[in-house]
């Protein structure tokens, strides 16, 4: 593990996730710091505070093709919990269904893809 990326917490407050830039996703007891082997059927059970991380079973459909691990910088899903929003270095803020477990962006929708001017977005947030 080089460098933490994005860190959540359990709605509980007894566990993080933890994205790292070695593409791991990663589970610490709170408030110990213990390193915890989570199983994914546990984990989709689990609930969150939020979501911000960029990595996990939760959030694989958000990551175009032939992407690396910092391509997609910034994740936020709705306070419903029905979408999350990403930010991504190609300048765009895009939207899919939550969980989003195969690449499908959502559409027929009133959801879009926006395109800004920057080159990279580092923070996304969406309500």
């Amino acid at each position: 593990m080089n460098f933490f990326l994005h860190c959540l917490t359990s709605y509980i407050g007894k566990l993080l996730q933890v994205n790292t830039g070695d593409r791991e996703v990663l589970y610490f007891e709170a408030p110990r710091g213990k390193q915890q082997l989570i199983p994914r059927e546990t984990v989709d059970k689990l609930s969150w505070n939020t979501w911000t991380c960029v990595l996990g079973p939760s959030v694989q459909g958000v990551w175009p093709p032939y992407t690396d691990v910092t391509d997609v910088n910034a994740a936020c899903v709705s306070s419903d919990g029905e979408v999350v929003a990403t930010g991504d270095d190609f300048g765009f803020v895009k939207t899919f269904q939550f969980p989003s477990y195969v690449s499908k962006m959502l559409s027929n929708s009133n959801l879009e893809v926006y395109r800004n001017y920057i080159t990279q977005h580092v923070h996304v947030h969406i309500t």
